[in-house]
């Protein structure tokens, strides 16, 4: 019992000392206005490409895992929330045009579930724009881990595709 009371005292001290605002809200998302990490990112690359490259960086994480994508085809602001109903459809079947992507990811040491939401908005041909939700199931505060998740995809995605990205300012 002692152990465990340690390792929540420190959570708590961690967290704090490295994000207050994550000992008081369970949700992050990208933004042009936000920190150069949770900015979000425009990358010259069709839909396709970057879709594959998001599937490829889930498959390889541990914890992480797709499930479900559904077709997008527009983008508004206030349309960053999960999606009730994921359609599931088996390879080779999925629309090319698949502009949302759903992912679980379970934490290390307590196994709570995060919900994270990709949002793909083909700007033309040849860009993709990737805006980035993510909330816990439980708990009013993440000690900022929602946003690290998106950090983290977010730059393995930058590494991924090789290519500069251009962060659009706020309007």
């Amino acid at each position: 019992m002692r152990k465990y009371r340690t390792v929540l005292i420190s959570l708590f001290l961690i967290g704090a000392a490295s994000s207050c605002s994550g000992l008081f809200t369970n949700v992050a998302e990208t933004s042009r206005a936000a920190p150069p990490e949770l900015r979000t990112r425009v990358y010259p690359r069709d839909i396709h490409t970057v879709r594959k490259a998001v599937r490829e960086i889930v498959s390889g994480w541990e914890r992480w895992k797709v499930v479900g994508e559904a077709a997008c085809c527009t983008y508004f602001e206030t349309d960053k929330e999960p999606i009730a109903k994921w359609e599931k459809w088996e390879e080779g079947v999925r629309p090319d045009d698949v502009g949302v992507i759903g992912i679980e990811i379970q934490t290390k040491m307590f196994k709570f579930t995060d919900d994270m939401t990709v949002f793909l908005i083909p700007t033309d041909t040849t860009e993709t724009t990737v805006d980035v939700h993510s909330a816990s199931r439980t708990g009013k505060g993440d000690f900022g881990v929602n946003a690290k998740n998106i950090a983290a995809l977010l730059k393995a995605l930058d590494e991924k595709i090789k290519a500069p990205v251009s962060w659009k300012e706020s309007q």
